[in-house]
């Protein structure tokens, strides 16, 4: 049985890709209790072995996660052993048993804050206490590089979040901003794990990050670093060629850093329990058990966001009169911004763009859905997820006389997808694997 696309089914599959990625499932997947033995991973901690149970760790998805760990230990010994504290955002702070859930940033401003400063001074006493006899874990998810926050000596918060201000802007990548935020931090680049001194610190991580790089989700604070303070230099001299458009005390810092130890011990792990392939996978299942036809699933990608919504847009057109048909992807593109940009994310202006492209085509859309979406349930500094498009939305759009391309220049999707009714909201999704987005095609 063949269906017409319509917005309910892309959100229905975008909403599967969520579902899989749940990071309470996903820690559960990973921590088991049987009998007394504690079990994570493919190691194994029985209670005489061990004297605490330290469980700390920052992100998005972090009040899932420290969930899932609560209730993968609950009942046994270990429960008593635990004493965890997580850096999350502040609409994600709940009870946890166990647990500390810290609010380190206000809801939708994803940037270092004092809050997350003072978090992280409390994750790093409970880390440098551990004894040989301690066995420590780190949950980490996307977003962590804004909610675990040490300042390396002679920098200072606003330095951090100038440079980062600055990089973003003018279209740094998720890479080359982890890059340099690694060598102005006192816990990012490994400085958590070489802080740590438990007899085994393992680390849980959910990623965010094209490729699922260890040294890059949230910055790599358990892993060693393997970029140099010159890729760094290099990064900061490719957007900011000019020096006074950057503290000097950032400059010094870099430049002074050449050479800095940024290994880990060996009684370190890092292991990814979660990433974009598990969305994507499931997203496609669930088109194909609409009886979809799925063109492609392909690897995660970055790109600018506004070409990303016009390829999607002509795929559409290459393949409406097949059949019902849908596209998945995931990643995470970029976006240049204006001089004073407006409100609105990626996902938001991804969209936007197809809208735009389809704005003056006979037929619109033409019956094509397109949905793009943080999993994470935030895009950009809004209550939004991302936003979908349809015929619908664009001839309501044509009826109140709002036309795309002004919002497009300023960067300001979100009061025209407000007023059209094309904003995706979950609400806090407690995961992070970047976007996901479908397409469909009648």
């Amino acid at each position: 049985m063949s269906f017409t696309p319509n917005r309910e089914h892309a959100i229905a599959i975008w909403r599967a890709g969520v579902d899989a990625v749940a990071s309470d499932r996903l820690v559960r997947d990973a921590v088991r209790v049987t009998g007394d033995t504690l079990h994570i991973l493919d190691e194994r901690f029985r209670p005489h072995e061990a004297d605490r149970l330290i469980v700390v760790g920052a992100g998005k998805a972090g009040a899932g996660m420290a969930a899932g760990f609560a209730e993968a230990v609950a009942g046994s010994p270990w429960a008593e052993r635990l004493t965890g504290w997580l850096n999350v955002p502040a609409d994600c702070v709940r009870p946890v048993p166990g647990f500390t859930l810290h609010a380190g940033r206000p809801a939708g401003a994803n940037e270092p804050r004092p809050e997350g400063v003072e978090g992280t001074r409390r994750i790093l006493e409970l880390v440098r206490g551990c004894g040989p006899r301690d066995l420590c874990v780190v949950l980490l998810s996307g977003g962590g590089s804004a909610l675990l926050v040490a300042p390396a000596e002679g920098i200072t918060l606003a330095d951090k979040l100038a440079v980062t201000k600055r990089l973003a802007s003018r279209g740094a990548n998720i890479t080359e901003l982890n890059t340099v935020r690694k060598r102005l931090s006192a816990v990012k680049g490994g400085g958590l794990g070489r802080a740590s001194g438990a007899g085994r610190t393992l680390c849980l991580a959910i990623s965010d990050v094209i490729g699922d790089p260890l040294d890059v989700i949230a910055s790599g604070p358990t892993v060693a670093d393997h970029s140099t303070a010159a890729d760094a230099l290099a990064v900061l001299r490719r957007y900011c060629p000019d020096r006074s458009d950057l503290p000097e005390a950032v400059w010094r810092r870099i430049e002074a850093a050449e050479g800095e130890e940024r290994t880990v011990p060996d009684s370190v792990r890092t292991e990814v329990i979660g990433s974009n392939a598990n969305a994507t996978g499931a997203a496609r299942r669930a088109a194909m058990a609409y009886d979809y036809q799925v063109n492609r699933v392909g690897p995660a990608s970055a790109g600018e966001a506004a070409e990303e919504g016009r390829k999607l847009l002509a795929w559409t057109h290459v393949a409406a009169g097949s059949g019902a048909a849908c596209r998945i992807s995931g990643g995470e593109p970029t976006v240049s911004l204006c001089e004073n940009p407006g409100k609105g994310g990626r996902n938001q202006e991804l969209v936007l763009a197809a809208v735009d492209a389809a704005w003056d085509i006979p037929g619109g859309l033409n019956g094509a859905v397109i949905l793009s979406g943080g999993t994470d349930g935030e895009d950009g500094p809004t209550d939004a997820a991302g936003a979908v498009a349809d015929d619908a939305l664009i001839a309501r759009a044509k009826a109140l006389g709002l036309h795309p391309r002004p919002y497009l220049d300023r960067n300001d999707a979100y009061p025209f997808f407000e007023q059209t009714g094309g904003l995706l909201k979950t609400g806090p999704t407690h995961t992070n694997v970047m976007d996901l987005r479908v397409a469909l095609a009648p």
